[in-house]
């Protein structure tokens, strides 16, 4: 039983981290898109 409970434990840890890998990879996305974009979203930055 102590056997299981270390199981479901490790496989929520695990969820947990592609959860908190995906949001923080959306956010690294959504920052570098902005910093290519003008305010106008239009044109490049140089």
């Amino acid at each position: 039983m102590f056997n299981e409970l270390i199981n479901a434990s490790d496989e929520m840890n695990a969820v947990s981290s592609v959860e908190n890998f995906k949001i923080g990879f959306r956010l690294g996305v959504k920052m570098m898109c902005n910093s290519l974009f003008y305010d106008n979203n239009e044109e490049f930055r140089d």
